[in-house]
């Protein structure tokens, strides 16, 4: 996740570190994907809420955490990307 934060902020990431195959492991529901492809950003952030429901951000998942960070960066919320990802690394040591 913080890989993926730092090319979306223009820093270079060297190639063996992003790894294809966690992107491929960890894609979101196509519903979500749609949404941000048809710019449709206010749905996707209401079902983004309803993904997390009344849960703390810490309890969520890897694959979750992961794919609602990616739909963010890729929608442009990176102010609300930021946010998780300052919650959920210091937290998390296998992410």
């Amino acid at each position: 996740m913080l890989f993926e934060k730092l090319n979306s902020d223009n820093i270079i990431i060297p190639k063996e570190l992003t790894g294809k195959e966690i992107v491929k492991n960890n894609l979101p529901p196509m519903e979500l994907i749609n949404f941000g492809k048809n710019n449709e950003k206010g749905l996707l952030l209401l079902r983004i809420v309803e993904l997390i429901g009344e849960d703390e951000i810490l309890d969520l998942d890897e694959q979750t955490l992961y794919f609602i960070n990616n739909l963010l960066i890729n929608s442009g919320f990176k102010k609300i990307s930021d946010k998780i990802l300052i919650t959920a690394l210091p937290q998390r040591s296998e992410i």
